[in-house]
């Protein structure tokens, strides 16, 4: 079914032709609406059913595969791995160069291609006895041609398996640590939203949607440091690089947007990017405590 904006491009031109509309008002109307479809993105009932549909067909994938992992050959495991994958991204490329108008269709091939392309490392992985590495798995899935929002959640993984990984240099252990990849992670995402360019929208609202989550996530949770800290195991050891790096990045997303930030309401600018300022540093805080650099205090 075409969207709205195509139809009243199609009736825009049949009125042109009768002289009903001019083409300068007929041009402007497609443009607008064409920019109010492009604004609902996730929000749209075809795009949330797309990608319910994709993350479906993956889930079924997989389980069809596990379900019959002996009966079906190595082969054709990998061939139709292969043969799903080209097609899922093929038929949405084709879709786009061709103008066709189904963009959400288009937009959850993607999608169904993204996860595919995880679940074929994992399949690749098993067909092979390969040695197990999530952190390098997620680093793989970000050269996939996903959209911004599974690029966003790749990140965010690898992060979170480098950590987790004891025989990285990485290595971290504790509650505190963890909480600060999303903090820095999210902070960074805030930044780096503000300087898109204003025909970049949808991109914009994808990382600005992941930064809020993660910031919400991570200042409900700092509330909570005392708890945690008091327990032996959620001290933070190892490396401090991750979580300070995270910090690091985080502070110079909000340096790098501060004068971009709200700009539809210019005096929030000031108290917004105060507040990123004083949470960096309250995070930076409840780490060095956490590791002991800072006294805790009485408990």
């Amino acid at each position: 079914m075409a969207s709205f904006a195509q139809q009243l491009e199609q009736l825009l031109r049949a009125a042109t032709a009768q002289g009903l509309v001019d083409g300068g008002a007929a041009e402007r109307l497609t443009a607008l609406a064409a920019a109010r479809e492009g604004e609902r993105g996730w929000l749209s009932l075809g795009g949330v059913l797309g990608r319910l549909g994709a993350a479906v067909t993956i889930l079924g994938v997989i389980l069809l595969i596990a379900a019959n992992w002996r009966q079906i050959g190595d082969g054709v495991k990998i061939t139709g791995f292969l043969l799903l994958l080209g097609g899922a991204y093929g038929a949405g490329l084709w879709i786009e160069w061709t103008g066709r108008p189904y963009p959400r269709f288009a937009e959850a091939l993607h999608f169904l291609g993204a996860g595919l392309f995880v679940g074929g490392l994992a399949l690749v992985g098993q067909i092979y006895h390969l040695p197990a590495n999530p952190p390098r798995a997620m680093l793989v899935w970000l050269v996939a041609p996903a959209i911004s929002g599974l690029g966003i959640l790749a990140a965010w993984l690898w992060l979170h398996f480098e950590g987790a990984d004891s025989g990285s240099p990485l290595h971290i252990n504790g509650f505190t640590s963890y909480l600060m990849l999303s903090v820095g992670m999210g902070l960074a995402l805030l930044g780096a939203q503000s300087t898109l360019r204003q025909e970049e929208r949808r991109i914009r609202s994808v990382m600005r949607g992941a930064a809020q989550l993660m910031l919400f996530y991570g200042v409900y949770m700092l509330g909570f440091l005392r708890r945690f800290s008091e327990r032996t195991e959620s001290i933070s050891t190892g490396s401090l690089a991750l979580p300070l790096g995270a910090l690091v990045l985080g502070t110079a997303g909000v340096v790098l947007g501060w004068n971009r930030l709200a700009p539809e309401v210019p005096w929030l600018r000031g108290r917004l990017s105060l507040l990123l300022g004083l949470l960096v540093a309250t995070c930076l805080v409840a780490l060095l405590i956490d590791v002991g650099v800072i006294p805790p205090g009485r408990r």
